[in-house]
């Protein structure tokens, strides 16, 4: 039994039931256990959860970081959060891609661009509240590997039934799609691919606990998160773990990381240059799973950048007549910014990686003596960079639109965080080097 607001609306009772509860226990708990019931939302029930009302969709994970910007501004955690760079290029960029899409479409899509800056802004801003320091960071961390083993026997129950339990929630099919003859687990979330790819971003944070004296949870974690990419039964997931294991083995050239920057660009120039075909066409050779849809990754980015005459200025709505062959689902973040935003926004987008990057490259340099804090510090950076990879086959729909902030969240708050610990540490030492001095003369 489902109660419906609209014809389009999916809600469940059980659903409402445990959004309520998530939004009390979100409004008492103190900020050392609010996160859990954010991240109960995101891996237990579906996005497709929503309320209309006049119009307006609410989404129960919308509804939920409502309650959390709440939360942040009855306590003041909003208002004392020391500002990052990367909070202002968020703002820049949700509101850039808003103005472009009003002024393509007029008055007609307020309601729907103020949803898509609530998605874009409200969960950062939520998540830089909740996660302030190292403590805060790493108890994310922790609740991040108790999701995936609570959630992992779920996936592993659809593998072999072809039943997704999670459809008593609404907003999931209870049969579990299949591709040549695969069972694609998605748990709760909007699809498989989403699945596995944020199991696959979220891994390597999960793996440096191994640093932090957490070996049992990080091995765990590591587990059932590997369960769910394998059984998720799609490429852009094993790709996306690829990715944050290459960027994890560059941590032995870690100070030479600026030559191993210009070495893969001049690669990629030199590619393009004797390449038939431009130097992206090599995404259409990557498929780590019958059925992938690697080709329609390397159409969808070749005929944006053919267009760019049609969208630089501000993105356009024109871009179902530029794809053949039934190219009309925007399945990377870099084209949906671009066609969305124009050339502005994918700046912006791209500034936001650039930014995130630095700060991470700073982080792990503050944290050089303590072992742990460098490790986290670098798998912050893994993670980035497979979530960027993975923009290469979806866009920010879905689990995604969560699981993008608090990444940067996140990086913001180690660098902050390491500056923060390095400062007491200085001051704590240095009336103990001026009394040594001092005996000394």
């Amino acid at each position: 039994m489902h109660l419906s607001i609209a014809d389009t609306d999916v809600i469940s009772p059980l659903g409402v039931t445990l959004l309520l509860s998530c939004c009390i226990a979100l409004l008492a708990v103190d900020r050392k256990y609010a996160l859990w019931p954010i991240l109960v939302m995101v891996f237990f029930v579906s996005q497709a959860q929503r309320i209309t009302i006049f119009t307006m969709d609410f989404t129960q994970m919308r509804i939920l970081v409502l309650v959390g910007l709440a939360r942040c501004l009855i306590s003041g955690e909003l208002t004392s959060l020391k500002r990052h760079t990367l909070d202002y290029l968020v703002i820049g960029y949700a509101l850039i891609m808003a103005l472009a899409h009003l002024a393509r479409a007029g008055q007609e899509a307020i309601v729907y661009e103020l949803g898509q800056l609530v998605n874009l802004i409200v969960p950062y801003f939520v998540f830089r509240c909740l996660v302030q320091n190292y403590e805060d960071l790493m108890n994310a961390i922790k609740v991040l590997s108790i999701m995936s083993v609570l959630v992992a026997p779920f996936f592993v129950y659809e593998h072999f039934t072809g039943h997704n339990i999670f459809s008593v929630f609404g907003g999931v099919p209870a049969i579990s799609e299949m591709r040549q003859g695969r069972i694609r687990s998605q748990g709760a979330f909007s699809h498989s691919i989403i699945a596995g790819t944020y199991f696959a971003v979220i891994m390597p944070l999960i793996v440096a606990q191994i640093w932090n004296n957490n070996k049992a949870l990080a091995v765990a974690g590591s587990i059932s998160g590997l369960l769910i990419i394998v059984v998720s039964a799609s490429s852009t997931p094993v790709f996306t773990l690829f990715s944050a294991f290459l960027a994890a083995m560059f941590f032995y050239f870690r100070e030479q990381m600026q030559g191993v920057r210009w070495a893969v660009f001049f690669t990629l120039l030199l590619l393009h240059i004797v390449m038939k075909a431009p130097v992206w066409h090599l995404i259409s050779r990557v498929s780590a799973s019958g059925g992938s849809t690697s080709w329609y990754r390397y159409m969808l980015i070749d005929v944006t950048i053919n267009h760019f005459s049609s969208w630089w200025l501000m993105g356009s709505s024109a871009y179902f007549g530029w794809y053949a062959y039934g190219l009309f689902d925007l399945t990377n973040q870099y084209v949906l910014s671009a066609t969305s935003g124009g050339l502005a926004a994918l700046i912006l987008f791209i500034s936001i990686i650039t930014v995130a990057f630095g700060e991470v490259g700073r982080s792990w340099r503050k944290a050089e003596d303590d072992r742990g804090k460098v490790m986290m510090s670098w798998a912050l950076g893994c993670s980035l960079f497979a979530i960027c990879m993975s923009f290469i086959g979806v866009a920010l729909w879905g689990q995604m639109v969560m699981l993008w902030p608090m990444v940067l969240a996140m990086i913001a708050t180690s660098d902050e965080a390491l500056e923060g610990a390095r400062s007491s540490v200085e001051q704590a030492q240095l009336p103990i080097n001026a009394s040594a001095k001092g005996s000394e003369i």
